[in-house]
């Protein structure tokens, strides 16, 4: 039997069959033996959010790109790098449904922060200083994120607008309090509307809203296209950052629907994409308010306006001006969001160029998105319930509550871990122990005086990991409990 599932991997409705309980799951023990035998042997890996993987066939065509690199660096340069990333864009620019030249490619969720951050932090400042010297009154400006803000994502917010330098020109960063542990995730609109009310009653400009599609830690996935409604219909936000590291091929995104300004998502976490690539979206209509702004605060009264890509050593339409600039200024500056990010220097962008191929390897191999999400669901479903059931706990969200689920669940640790683990350096070093005597790997978050687990499931993960982890954790507690840990 194991040999006809692995034999007709490619068929997907030979595949994606009802196992015994008529739940529609992938074989993960088999998947895993066939595409993903680089893990590591007997280790629970069930913390695929953090850093995703790869399967054999994409990690062996990035092998095969770095080869090609070293073997002929100049061929590559100047004769194929550009083009191949290019249709690296459009391949997820289709799946996302953007167009390309609103999509640039960079490292990583926390590299689309940066160029974000920056980009609106230098407007601001160009113009509150346009009023200071023409002797006018300062624009009360606010710009917002919440407390569970990826950790990386908060300090650059707070590197470019928390500043005493930004408070002396009326910058303010305000973070928004949600509440956790939570039965569904609507419960987060709320205070978000009270804090941007509590803004624009006080004469606020609400400059940014930085938000996330599916939040790290605690793992949530926000209503954000509702979010977003409420942002620019009722408070006149003027921009929204969504960071969706945790979105792409783990939630459906399409991102002229979402309508969101600015939207970033790993694609080497959920979309098989080795490490490290994550796709960067500005919308359209950012790049319209740029060039406005650019007439506006970029010219002297002296000095005629001169189109940046009329100096550009290789020119492109002047439709890609407007869009902000890459944080790493190198030779394709002034060329549009997506050349700009083609080139920042050497480096190995071997992984820029193999997207459509993570993309067949969802849409051939698995059969498709939908099918991944159906069957990576239903395994976390029936995960979650089971190790909340048997260590006496719940789970935050409501599984039962959410109009969208995805394959990261939260999870309350037994009661026994109250009295433990009663610090982060208590959990950090229960999930240290957990990792390296008890081979297995789950992040940990300590929350208002309770510790949850985040729960991952991938394509490769089967029930009995499951089971297996949830007696493994029981044991190390029971260690802990006896003082021999």
């Amino acid at each position: 039997f194991t040999f006809i599932i692995l034999t007709h991997l490619s068929i997907m409705d030979d595949l994606f069959v009802l196992n015994e309980e008529n739940e529609n799951i992938f074989p993960g023990k088999e998947i895993q033996l066939k595409y993903f035998a680089h893990h590591k042997e007997n280790f629970l890996r069930l913390n695929h959010g953090s850093f995703g993987s790869s399967p054999k066939q994409v990690m062996e065509k990035n092998k095969e790109i770095r080869d090609h690199w070293f073997y002929q660096p100049d061929q590559v340069y100047y004769n194929e790098l550009e083009n191949n990333i290019t249709e690296s864009r459009e391949a997820i620019a289709s799946f996302l449904n953007a167009n390309v030249d609103n999509i640039s490619l960079v490292d990583n969720a926390t590299f689309g922060a940066n160029y974000v951050a920056k980009s609106v932090h230098d407007q601001i400042i160009q113009q509150q200083v346009t009023h200071l010297q023409k002797n006018e009154p300062l624009d009360k400006i606010k710009i917002f994120l919440t407390n569970i803000a990826y950790g990386a994502v908060s300090k650059v917010y707070r590197h470019f607008f928390g500043s005493k330098f930004c408070k002396d020109l009326n910058i303010e960063l305000d973070v928004i309090v949600l509440p956790y542990p939570v039965n569904a995730a609507s419960e987060i609109i709320p205070p978000i509307i009270e804090a941007l009310q509590s803004a624009k009653d006080a004469g606020y400009i609400i400059r940014m809203v930085a938000l996330d599609h599916i939040s790290s830690m605690p793992a949530i996935v926000f209503p954000l296209k509702e979010i977003a409604e409420i942002c620019y219909d009722q408070f006149d936000v003027q921009e929204i950052f969504v960071d969706g590291a945790h979105a792409v091929g783990n939630v459906n995104v399409d991102l002229m629907d979402l309508n969101v300004d600015y939207y970033v998502s790993n694609l080497h976490k959920w979309l098989f994409v080795p490490t490290s690539c994550a796709v960067f979206f500005v919308h359209p209509k950012v790049q319209e308010r740029n060039i406005q702004f650019y007439l506006e605060y970029n010219q002297s009264d002296e000095e005629e306006y001169v189109h940046p890509l009329e100096s550009s050593t290789k020119p492109v339409s002047s439709d890609n001006f407007g869009f902000p600039h890459h944080p790493i200024i190198s030779h394709n500056f002034n060329r549009g969001l997506g050349p700009e990010g083609s080139w920042i220097g050497t480096r190995d962008y071997s992984t820029f160029t193999i997207v459509e191929d993570a993309i067949n390897f969802v849409k051939v191999t698995i059969g498709g998105l939908d099918k991944l999400m159906e069957s990576n669901n239903n395994l976390s479903v029936k995960a979650s319930k089971y190790i909340a059931e048997k260590w006496g706990t719940g789970i935050y969200p409501s599984l039962d509550d959410n109009p969208e689920l995805c394959t990261l669940t939260n999870i309350e640790l037994p009661k026994i871990a109250l009295e433990k683990l009663k610090s982060n350096a208590d959990v950090e070093e229960f999930r240290q122990i957990l990792r390296k005597e008890y081979n297995a790997e789950i992040p940990m978050i300590l929350m208002n005086g309770i510790t949850y687990i985040r729960l991952s499931v991938q394509i490769y993960n089967y029930f009995d990991e499951y089971v297996e982890f949830a007696d493994r954790v029981l044991q190390l507690l029971e260690k802990f409990q006896a003082g021999s840990n």
